[in-house]
């Protein structure tokens, strides 16, 4: 047990320096995924512009090699990085202060457990804080208070309009 918690401390550390070092860049770390085997260890990157434009398989291309090497150069002697990096995308995840602060009033989708049962929600985000995060649910429903800490999953629900 005690090895899964240094492994996650040690992927919140990298996500941490990776989203100050990104953010001299223009460019946000929205999420870090890692997967390790023997000697081997594959990332994946999930990104967003600060200026929230549009990221671009050239912002890829760039950000990829800036943490390609910023990865190879905290690596274990001998171990092989490797590393795919993605704009976050119409679903993207939400798990920062800044990110529920940008998407308040956005459809989202929480997964969480209440102790029982795994549960998923969608509603509109209308407040959070360090605490709770409320939902606004369609019709008469009452908002919903998901506590926080029992958050698994957060993210936005595509809203995609065509034109006429």
């Amino acid at each position: 047990m005690a090895f899964f918690i240094g492994m996650y401390q040690d992927l919140m550390q990298l996500e941490d320096e990776l989203d100050r070092m990104l953010h001299d860049f223009g460019y946000q770390m929205v999420d870090l995924q890692s997967i390790g085997q023997k000697g081997r260890r594959a990332y994946r990157l999930f990104i967003d512009r600060v200026d929230a434009g549009p990221v671009t398989t050239g912002d890829c291309a760039a950000v990829s090699r800036q943490v390609q090497l910023y990865l190879q150069s905290r690596s274990k002697a001998g171990e092989d990085v490797s590393l795919e990096v993605g704009s976050a995308g119409l679903d993207r995840v939400l798990k920062r202060e800044r990110d529920f602060e940008r998407f308040l009033g956005s459809k989202v989708q929480v997964t969480w457990f209440d102790g029982s049962q795994r549960r998923t929600m969608t509603g509109v985000l209308s407040s959070f804080t360090d605490e709770v995060l409320v939902l606004e649910q369609e019709g008469d429903k009452p908002s919903l208070q998901v506590p926080r800490r029992e958050v698994e999953k957060a993210r936005l629900v595509p809203q995609v309009e065509f034109g006429r």
